[in-house]
């Protein structure tokens, strides 16, 4: 049983990262103005495939939750010496 929730769990996470490449790429065609019809009907298939795993694994007794792929956290851009405006000193006349 526990090989079965394992399996389901991992077809769930490859699943949730193939949702997510499928979405990104209706957000390029919709910018783009191409047709994204057929991609959003992959979609819906694949959200209800996602729905069926997941209520079979509740129905094995699996309450816990799946975490979702993310994507790497962007990293800072390093700021350079030179874009930094420099202090002046100020000098009293006299």
């Amino acid at each position: 049983m526990d090989n079965q929730v394992n399996e389901i769990r991992r077809n769930i996470k490859l699943l949730r990262a193939s949702i997510q490449e499928a979405e990104s790429a209706v957000q390029v065609l919709l910018a783009e103005g191409g047709a994204c019809s057929e991609l959003s009907q992959t979609l819906l298939e694949m959200r209800g495939r996602l729905a069926k795993l997941c209520r079979e694994k509740t129905a094995l007794g699996d309450k816990s939750e799946i975490a979702l792929p993310t994507k790497p956290a962007a990293q800072p851009k390093p700021v350079s010496l030179q874009s930094r405006p420099f202090k002046r000193k100020l000098f009293a006349r006299g």
